[in-house]
């Protein structure tokens, strides 16, 4: 799916009137062709942007318009220690005939969460991180989380189900984001593409390694000195690391 952007206002807070936890199991299902996290009815809005989008399918016959943008936190439960968390999606469009949420691995790995989607059975030397989402918390407040996915298919997937306020509030869950809180997620920013074409020569090969800092569209561009930048018994340096900012 796709989306235009129509309008953008101040982000607002609410809150949800649900007292009763959603025992539905929602499933997060990878979707590497979309553009922008995609949530159903089933979750906790947390903000709502006042920012409303038409998204389409591929044949752009199938429209919703004028969908929300939301904030949204849902409920995971590791299944070998049974401990909650909540996990926080920051820019979500809202469809409330979707009962699955499609995740972006971009718009996750924007905030540097790894999104390992080769399942285990096709990796040339299989390891644990393999099929897996893994989570740091930048503010230092949780350990590193690790998600194992499943396969529906050949669809990568994790379960979930809907949090309650009370669960959303409770400050001894911990909480993981899945996306940056800022700045505001734009799918469709050239940066992207220079950024890619920036870390390789003209040969396709290596010369730079990218360092994303979360939070911001800031990338941080480090030399990486190999035999393609050897000539005549001298490596070849720039002024590195460099970089780049976005406003």
């Amino acid at each position: 799916m796709s989306y235009d952007q129509a309008a953008v206002m101040q982000v607002c807070t609410i809150k949800s009137t649900c007292s009763q936890s959603n025992p539905i199991r929602i499933f997060f299902k990878m979707d590497s062709l979309a553009d922008t996290f995609v949530v159903g009815s089933n979750v906790l809005v947390v903000h709502n942007h006042s920012c409303y989008v038409d998204i389409y399918s591929f044949d752009k016959e199938i429209w919703h318009q004028n969908t929300s943008t939301v904030d949204t936190a849902i409920m995971y439960e590791d299944p070998i220690t049974h401990a909650f968390m909540i996990l926080m999606i920051k820019e979500a469009t809202k469809i409330d005939s979707m009962s699955n949420i499609l995740v972006i691995p971009v718009q996750c790995c924007m905030n540097s969460t790894a999104v390992n989607e080769c399942s285990k059975f096709l990796s040339y030397k299989p390891t644990e991180d393999d099929h897996t989402l893994l989570m740091d918390d930048h503010d230092g407040n949780s350990p590193p989380l690790t998600i194992t996915l499943s396969l529906d298919g050949v669809t990568s997937y994790f379960k979930a189900r809907c949090p309650i306020l009370t669960e959303y509030e409770d400050m001894t869950i911990l909480k993981y984001h899945l996306t940056s809180r800022s700045p505001p997620w734009d799918p469709l920013i050239s940066l992207y593409s220079s950024w890619d074409e920036g870390m390789v020569n003209y040969r396709g090969q290596i010369t730079a390694k990218c360092l994303i800092v979360p939070h911001s569209l800031e990338i941080s561009l480090s030399l990486v000195v190999s035999e393609a930048f050897i000539c005549h018994g001298q490596p070849q340096l720039c002024s590195c690391p460099q970089t780049i900012h976005h406003s």
